[in-house]
């Protein structure tokens, strides 16, 4: 996935005209950092300093020590980032809004950076980061390159290795199963902070399920069958412990669609997770065939 964020024009507006400047700049740096941390360089046109709002331009806001001295700091680490990104040319700037406007992902991912909320491609914070990349994910990823993909889409999801062979046996036209996947995934992706806490409590299986499906109209369970459970044993680095740790990976997501063959139906089979490992994520062990 080739993928890059645009610092916007309308950005400037977004800051300076903020109820809470320090927040939304904080929100900004964040989203920053994120995307640089995952591969998704900056690009900026010049003409971004340019920018007048208030009576004022963007560049002598944003280096004026005297003006605004709480927010000295937070807007010489916005200059600084802003220094590390990558210039391009005016026709450039425009191309790429165009695209984001149009939500067309052929060439690649485009973000504009800005606190609008046109389509899912405006991005203003991390989480809004990583659903531009589900997105993207959803509609432009080949069947080939889906798993390897997916490991950078979702930031609370391990994927075992044995993913990747397990994606080869989908019942499904992939095209038709790759936004379900998503969707899944996504879900599982968001319920993991709650996961973790129920876990904590000693929660059962069934129950977890029950919750998960309450939450996200999802169907999910554990194995029906415990001898088929035995096929479910996938081997985790328990850092704690420092050795590798068997889990039975058993819990599944079942995907559904209108016209599907109910008798090769597809499913997510996953572990919800340790806190020792893997960061506690949850743990995706097969996409594929039921086991």
């Amino acid at each position: 996935m080739t993928s890059q964020g645009v610092l916007d024009y309308r950005l400037v507006p977004n800051i300076i005209n903020s109820t809470n400047v320090y927040c939304t700049l904080d929100s900004i740096l964040s989203t920053i950092e994120c995307m640089t941390n995952n591969s998704t360089p900056i690009l900026y046109a010049n003409e971004l300093f340019y920018q007048r709002c208030a009576g004022t331009e963007f560049v002598n806001w944003l280096y004026d020590a005297n003006a605004n001295p709480e927010l000295r700091d937070i807007k010489k680490e916005l200059s600084i980032q802003i220094s590390k990104a990558e210039c391009i040319d005016e026709s450039d700037y425009t191309a790429y809004l165009k695209t984001i406007d149009a939500l067309d992902g052929s060439s690649g991912l485009t973000m504009s950076i800005c606190c609008e909320a046109k389509n899912v491609l405006y991005v203003s914070t991390p989480d809004q980061y990583w659903e531009a990349r589900q997105w993207f994910l959803a509609g432009y990823i080949s069947h080939n390159d889906f798993v390897s993909e997916s490991s950078r889409c979702f930031p609370n999801l391990y994927f075992h290795n044995n993913v990747i062979s397990s994606f080869n046996t989908l019942n499904g036209p992939y095209l038709t199963e790759r936004p379900i996947i998503v969707n899944h995934l996504k879900a599982l992706n968001s319920f993991q902070p709650q996961c973790r806490e129920l876990c904590r409590i000693g929660i059962g299986y069934r129950e977890l399920s029950a919750k998960f499906e309450e939450e996200y109209s999802i169907e999910c369970s554990p194995q029906a069958s415990r001898d088929s459970t035995q096929n479910l044993i996938f081997k985790f680095y328990n850092e704690k412990d420092e050795t590798y740790e068997s889990l039975c990976c058993e819990l599944h997501t079942k995907l559904k669609w209108h016209g599907m063959d109910k008798v090769n139906q597809d499913r997510v089979y996953f572990h919800p997770g340790k806190d020792e490992i893997e960061a506690g994520k949850i743990l995706i062990v097969h996409i594929g065939t039921h086991q």
